[in-house]
């Protein structure tokens, strides 16, 4: 009988019928520690937290059944700890007292606790893992409803700038006074050029930022057809830029402004010329865009220093913490300063 209980894998005791202890293995010895050796010739209720009648419940159990049968032990060990034990006991054969039969006990060690306890943390994980893939598909679904109003509320603006256009054209053909025709002209050119960031913006996947050059090289093609002033060629410098709407709407408006002042004073009388519009994201200050308008027209006689549009163009500059300065040499150029704060606020540090 000792050999049979040397074999088994897990703790193991021989009991008889009324609860004494006759026979441990070596991972019963190992599981009471320094009360092993006290346990054999001990009362089984003496080594348990629970109840005695309990006890002797489970042993009447385990003596009326030769195959295994499930029951539950808190046991005493040396380590202070109640460790609550799965046991499965039966009636052995064989026995020389047939009044007083030997019963098997076999526990189940920490190790099945503790498979049993990361099973459920495993159950637990998983249901997390759906818990936070319906949250994302739920902000997923907001994110494209939040997309599609976007574009709605784009569209609709695009569109009332059409009708507004529309609007500022028919004042600009029906005015009389030169004075009343120019500041209509003016401002149909500053409608449209917000109507088209508006329109490449509808036009694009990512509505948060605005890719420059296309957006310049339009504002620009629009001012030279408006003068027609084929004499004049505007060369955009090609960079790989993108802002953020609101600013990208004042670089297009600044542009505009500028472009429109070199066309009607830098190249009087038919003179050809040229006109450069440069942008740049300054390496040692990334927030920091400068942007230079520069011809080589006329030069001093030919710059507007206090007109409506640069005072707009000063406005614009201060509102996005730049400013605008115009420089008179063998021709004009502006060099405006313009700060990308998302861009910064974005690059922050998290303290």
């Amino acid at each position: 009988m000792q050999r049979f209980l040397a074999v088994l894998d897990e703790p193991a005791l021989l009991v008889t019928a009324s609860g004494v202890v006759r026979r441990t293995n070596a991972p019963a010895l190992r599981l009471f520690g320094r009360l092993a050796g006290e346990i054999e010739g001990r009362a089984l209720a003496g080594l348990t937290a629970d109840p005695p009648e309990k006890v002797s419940a489970l042993l009447r159990l385990f003596s009326g059944s030769r195959t295994a049968v499930i029951g539950s032990l808190s046991l005493h060990t040396d380590d202070g700890v109640v460790h609550r034990c799965r046991c499965r006991g039966g009636r052995l054969g064989g026995a020389d007292d047939p009044d007083e039969p030997l019963l098997l006990l076999r526990f189940e060690e920490a190790a099945h606790d503790r498979s049993k306890v990361l099973t459920e943390k495993v159950v637990a994980l998983n249901a997390e893992i759906r818990r936070s893939k319906l949250a994302q598909h739920q902000l997923e679904a907001a994110l494209r409803q939040k997309n599609m109003l976007l574009r709605e509320l784009h569209h609709r603006v695009k569109n009332n700038l059409q009708v507004l256009l529309g609007i500022l054209l028919l004042g600009e053909q029906q005015a009389k006074a030169p004075e009343a025709l120019a500041a209509i002209h003016d401002a149909r050119l500053r409608v449209e050029a917000m109507a088209l960031l508006q329109r490449l913006f509808y036009q694009k996947e990512d509505l948060s930022r605005v890719d420059v050059i296309p957006f310049l090289q339009e504002i620009c093609a629009g001012v030279a057809r408006t003068f027609h002033r084929p004499g004049i060629a505007v060369r955009v410098v090609p960079v790989e830029i993108s802002l953020p709407l609101d600013l990208a709407s004042a670089l297009g408006l600044i542009v505009n402004e500028l472009l429109t002042n070199a066309f009607k004073h830098a190249f009087p009388d038919e003179q050809e010329g040229e006109v450069t519009v440069r942008l740049e994201r300054e390496r040692s200050d990334g927030d920091l865009l400068t942007l230079v308008v520069e011809d080589n027209g006329r030069g001093p006689d030919g710059v507007q220093r206090s007109g409506t549009g640069l005072l707009l163009v000063r406005g614009l500059a201060q509102q996005h913490g730049g400013a605008c300065v115009v420089e008179a040499g063998s021709g004009t150029r502006c060099v405006v300063t313009l700060r990308d704060r998302q861009r910064a606020s974005s690059s922050r540090p998290l303290h």
